[in-house]
């Protein structure tokens, strides 16, 4: 009897170890799947933020190719994307600076027009130099969704390289930027300067990058 007993404890036992190595090894698969779950829905953000980039770079192609109003349509266009988003229980939110210089006639005053459009989801304080004569223009408590614009004048005997120096800055954070305006003798162009943030169930993926466009020749 003792040695059935014996017999029957040792069979629960070797019962009791093999379920909770099951179950260990069940948890330890579980924390793999997730964490791989995690990974791909990461990933999955980065594919999608890379694919608005590269939507937001072929728009503005397309507004040139149909003669289009530039700022406009990147307004436009960003507004779009950010209500798809937003649909997804995701957030877009951007800061994008549009500089458009008008043909440049060697040695002739010519204007550049900066349009700043905040969609940072709060509002934005925002200082531009351009390093032509080192104008200012101050933007204050600009608002979510909204755009205001200011002209530089510059003249140039020949092809150069001027600069914004950019600092933009919200309640909850100050950045910087340095935008290259190429100017080349005989063309106008838009260059556009863009900070774009995409938050999802992951976290927040950012990307920033200036996109510049030939006019005319």
């Amino acid at each position: 009897m003792d040695t059935m007993r014996k017999g029957q404890m040792f069979i629960i036992m070797a019962i009791i170890i093999v379920t909770v190595l099951v179950l260990l090894k069940t948890r330890m698969n579980l924390s793999e799947i997730l964490m791989n779950k995690g990974t791909l829905e990461s990933d999955l953000s980065q594919l999608k933020l890379g694919n608005i980039v590269s939507e937001e770079k072929n728009n503005l192609q397309v507004n040139y190719l149909q003669n289009m109003s530039m700022m406009n349509n990147v307004v436009n266009f960003t507004n779009f994307v950010r209500s798809v988003e937003s649909s997804n229980a995701e957030t877009l939110n951007s800061f994008i600076i549009g500089s458009y210089i008008a043909n440049t006639t060697a040695s002739t005053n010519t204007n550049i027009n900066i349009t700043v459009y905040n969609v940072m989801g709060m509002p934005v304080d925002a200082n531009i130099t351009f390093t032509y004569d080192n104008s200012v223009a101050n933007f204050t408590n600009l608002p979510d969704a909204s755009s205001t614009s200011q002209n530089f004048t510059f003249s140039t005997a020949s092809n150069a390289n001027y600069f914004l120096l950019v600092t933009y800055a919200t309640a909850a954070e100050i950045q910087t930027a340095n935008i290259t305006l190429p100017v080349t003798i005989g063309n106008s162009k838009f260059i556009g300067f863009y900070d774009i943030r995409l938050a999802t169930n992951t976290g927040t993926y950012t990307s920033r990058f200036v996109q510049n466009i030939t006019l005319s020749n």
